[in-house]
C-alpha cells in the first residue's frame, strides 16, 4: 500500500472516529441531563408534558449506556458497524416520534425545522456512518 493510501486510510478512519465519538458525546450528555438533572432537562429541552422523573430518569439510563457504547465504538468504526447501525435505528425511531407529535399538533414549519429535522440530519450521519459510506466517499 502507497503512503498516499495509507494517508487516505488514516484520515477516513480518523473521520469516522470523530463522528462516531460525536455522536456518543451526544447521547451522553443527553443521558447525563435526563438522569442527574431531570427537572432541568425537562424545562429546558424535553419540555413534553407530563413530566415524569422517573421516565426522565429512565431515558437517562438508556442515553447514558448507548453514549458510552458508542465512545467505545468510535476506537475501531470499521469494527463497530452493527452497534452503530442500532444507535441509527434508535435514532430513527426518536425521530419518528417527533414526526408523530408534529402531526398530532399540526406543528408550523418553523417546529419542524427547529425540532424534528436535526433528529432526521442527525440520524442520517449515524446511518451513513454505519453502512461506512463516509469512508467509501474518500476512496473515490
Amino acid at each position: 500500500m502507497s503512503t498516499a493510501a495509507l494517508s487516505r486510510a488514516a484520515a477516513r478512519s480518523s473521520l469516522e472516529q470523530v463522528l462516531v465519538g460525536f455522536v456518543g458525546i451526544v447521547h451522553l450528555l443527553t443521558g447525563a441531563g435526563t438522569l442527574l438533572t431531570p427537572v432541568w432537562f425537562f424545562q429546558n429541552i424535553g419540555t413534553f408534558a407530563p413530566y415524569n422523573r422517573h421516565y426522565e430518569g429512565d431515558l437517562g439510563a438508556f442515553q447514558l449506556g448507548l453514549g458510552a457504547a458508542l465512545l467505545l465504538a468510535a476506537r475501531r468504526p470499521v469494527r463497530q458497524r452493527l452497534l452503530i447501525g442500532a444507535a441509527a435505528l434508535g435514532n430513527l425511531a426518536h425521530a419518528l416520534n417527533h414526526t408523530y407529535d408534529a402531526l398530532i399538533i399540526h406543528a408550523p414549519l418553523g417546529y419542524w425545522l427547529r425540532d424534528t429535522a436535526p433528529l432526521y440530519l442527525f440520524t442520517a450521519v449515524i446511518a451513513l456512518l454505519a453502512t461506512g459510506w463516509l469512508g467509501r466517499a474518500e476512496r473515490d
